[in-house]
Protein backbone atom coordinates (compact mmCIF):
# COMPACT_ATOMS: atom_id res chain seq x y z
CA UNK A 1 0.00 0.00 0.00
CA UNK A 2 2.60 2.53 0.78
CA UNK A 3 4.10 1.91 -2.99
CA UNK A 4 0.58 2.44 -4.17
CA UNK A 5 0.65 5.83 -2.07
CA UNK A 6 4.30 6.78 -4.09
CA UNK A 7 3.07 5.75 -7.11
CA UNK A 8 0.32 8.18 -6.91
CA UNK A 9 2.00 11.08 -5.50
CA UNK A 10 4.69 10.77 -8.32
CA UNK A 11 1.56 10.00 -11.07
CA UNK A 12 0.00 13.42 -9.70
CA UNK A 13 3.11 15.51 -10.00
CA UNK A 14 3.55 14.17 -13.60
CA UNK A 15 -0.16 15.27 -14.57
CA UNK A 16 0.20 18.54 -13.09
CA UNK A 17 3.31 18.90 -15.00
CA UNK A 18 1.46 17.75 -18.13
CA UNK A 19 -1.48 20.03 -17.45
CA UNK A 20 -3.84 17.13 -17.03
CA UNK A 21 -5.26 19.08 -13.56
CA UNK A 22 -8.17 17.70 -12.98
CA UNK A 23 -7.05 13.87 -13.30
CA UNK A 24 -4.72 14.92 -11.30
CA UNK A 25 -6.81 15.15 -8.33
CA UNK A 26 -7.90 11.66 -7.92
CA UNK A 27 -4.20 10.48 -8.16
CA UNK A 28 -3.66 13.38 -5.16
CA UNK A 29 -6.57 11.78 -2.76
CA UNK A 30 -5.85 7.81 -3.49
CA UNK A 31 -2.19 8.67 -2.28
CA UNK A 32 -3.64 9.48 0.71
CA UNK A 33 -6.32 7.43 1.72
CA UNK A 34 -3.59 5.00 0.81
CA UNK A 35 -1.27 6.26 3.49
CA UNK A 36 -3.72 5.70 6.13
CA UNK A 37 -4.53 2.56 5.05
CA UNK A 38 -0.66 1.65 5.34
CA UNK A 39 -0.10 3.19 8.66
CA UNK A 40 -3.38 1.91 9.93
CA UNK A 41 -2.28 -1.78 9.44
CA UNK A 42 1.56 -0.89 9.82
CA UNK A 43 0.34 0.36 13.78
CA UNK A 44 -1.69 -2.51 14.14
CA UNK A 45 -4.91 0.25 14.39
CA UNK A 46 -6.69 -1.85 11.70
CA UNK A 47 -5.90 -4.48 9.40
CA UNK A 48 -6.40 -4.22 5.64
CA UNK A 49 -8.76 -7.03 5.80
CA UNK A 50 -10.70 -5.03 8.62
CA UNK A 51 -10.60 -2.21 6.55
CA UNK A 52 -11.69 -4.13 3.35
CA UNK A 53 -14.70 -5.51 4.58
CA UNK A 54 -17.68 -4.00 2.35
CA UNK A 55 -19.12 -1.59 4.62
CA UNK A 56 -20.73 1.99 3.46
CA UNK A 57 -18.41 5.16 3.74
CA UNK A 58 -15.61 3.05 3.96
CA UNK A 59 -13.50 6.17 3.46
CA UNK A 60 -15.13 7.64 6.37
CA UNK A 61 -14.60 4.59 8.61
CA UNK A 62 -10.74 4.32 7.66
CA UNK A 63 -11.10 8.23 8.16
CA UNK A 64 -12.34 7.71 11.94
CA UNK A 65 -10.10 4.87 12.46
CA UNK A 66 -7.04 7.42 12.08
CA UNK A 67 -8.64 10.51 13.74
CA UNK A 68 -9.33 8.15 16.75
CA UNK A 69 -5.46 7.80 17.06
CA UNK A 70 -4.43 11.29 17.09
CA UNK A 71 -3.70 13.05 20.10
CA UNK A 72 -2.32 16.23 19.08
CA UNK A 73 -5.82 18.27 18.59
CA UNK A 74 -3.44 20.36 15.88
CA UNK A 75 -2.63 17.59 14.26
CA UNK A 76 -5.94 16.35 14.33
CA UNK A 77 -7.59 19.24 12.72
CA UNK A 78 -5.15 19.69 10.01
CA UNK A 79 -5.96 16.34 8.89
CA UNK A 80 -9.77 16.40 9.01
CA UNK A 81 -10.28 19.47 7.62
CA UNK A 82 -7.52 18.72 4.57
CA UNK A 83 -8.81 15.08 3.90
CA UNK A 84 -12.60 16.49 4.04
CA UNK A 85 -11.13 19.49 1.26
CA UNK A 86 -9.36 16.94 -0.54
CA UNK A 87 -12.16 14.14 -0.83
CA UNK A 88 -14.62 17.10 -2.02
CA UNK A 89 -12.31 17.85 -4.72
CA UNK A 90 -11.99 13.88 -5.79
CA UNK A 91 -15.79 13.74 -5.93
CA UNK A 92 -15.92 16.93 -7.98
CA UNK A 93 -12.96 15.43 -10.23
CA UNK A 94 -14.32 12.31 -11.05
CA UNK A 95 -17.82 12.56 -10.43
CA UNK A 96 -18.86 16.04 -12.05
CA UNK A 97 -18.36 18.70 -15.03
CA UNK A 98 -15.46 20.69 -12.60
CA UNK A 99 -12.53 21.36 -14.82
CA UNK A 100 -9.55 22.02 -12.92
CA UNK A 101 -6.59 24.67 -13.29
CA UNK A 102 -3.10 24.37 -12.10
CA UNK A 103 -4.21 26.25 -8.76
CA UNK A 104 -6.70 23.25 -7.52
CA UNK A 105 -4.43 20.67 -8.57
CA UNK A 106 -1.57 22.50 -6.56
CA UNK A 107 -3.64 22.81 -3.70
CA UNK A 108 -5.11 18.97 -3.81
CA UNK A 109 -1.29 17.41 -4.10
CA UNK A 110 -0.25 19.91 -1.33
CA UNK A 111 -3.09 18.46 0.92
CA UNK A 112 -1.99 14.87 -0.24
CA UNK A 113 1.35 15.74 0.67
CA UNK A 114 0.77 17.63 4.37
CA UNK A 115 -1.90 15.19 5.62
CA UNK A 116 0.80 12.20 4.89
CA UNK A 117 3.39 14.46 6.77
CA UNK A 118 1.63 14.84 9.71
CA UNK A 119 0.06 11.46 9.68
CA UNK A 120 3.46 10.06 9.47
CA UNK A 121 5.01 12.28 12.50
CA UNK A 122 2.15 11.58 14.68
CA UNK A 123 2.48 8.00 14.67
CA UNK A 124 6.55 8.16 14.44
CA UNK A 125 7.04 6.61 11.05
CA UNK A 126 10.10 8.37 9.54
Amino acid sequence: MRQKCDTNIKLAQELINNKYYTNSVHCSYYACLQFIKYILDKKNVCSFQKQNEKKDNSHLFILNKLINEIRSPKTLRYVRTNFNSLKDKRVRADYHEDVFEADESLTAIDEAKGIIYQVRTAFGEH
